[in-house]
């Protein structure tokens, strides 16, 4: 079985709103990194921090390993699934090949340090499935989304995302 063919399975959507997070929880973390790439300083860190692999989980039982490399591409090994990312100013865009809206974040932050706490807005893509801001907190080299509007089938506690460098 293809990973288009899984991703059919389990809800076209629904597959590519948990790699999103993915995707994004990685790059968001990003702005911790060294200054030494070309380009500006914003995206020299995004790609020093986000380059590699990630192990991801979410609360609603999703995980995976997100694979990030320095020419914008992305891939995971749930459905098998894969992109673009693209920072564009402060305007973060992931973008799925399977799907012609990207996943925005407008306003990235200049650094995220440990300890780091924020919240942010999201547009277009799957911010319709997930809702329209996150919290981010980075402590202990982890990465924490949580998304308060998610629809978590009533229960009222949203969405987190926890996504941690493999060594």
């Amino acid at each position: 079985m293809k990973g288009h063919d899984i991703a059919r399975l389990a809800g076209r959507r629904t597959a590519l709103r948990y790699l999103a997070l993915g995707t994004m929880a990685s790059l968001v973390a990003a702005c911790t990194g060294n200054k030494t790439e070309a380009g500006s300083p914003k995206k020299q860190a995004l790609k020093a921090f986000a380059v590699g692999e990630w192990d991801y989980q979410s609360s609603a039982g999703h995980q995976g390993v997100l694979t990030i490399t320095t020419d914008g591409r992305w891939s995971t090994t749930q459905w098998q699934l894969a992109g673009q990312w693209e920072l564009d100013g402060t305007h973060l865009r992931v973008r799925s090949y399977d799907d012609d809206d990207p996943f925005v974040v407008p306003d990235m932050t200049q650094s995220i340090e440990d300890g780091f706490t924020g919240q942010y807005k999201l547009n277009g893509g799957w911010s319709s499935d997930i809702g329209r801001t996150a919290q981010a907190t980075y402590k202990n080299s982890q990465l924490t989304l949580h998304f308060p509007t998610y629809d978590d089938g009533g229960k009222g506690n949203g969405l987190t995302v926890t996504c941690t460098r493999r060594t």
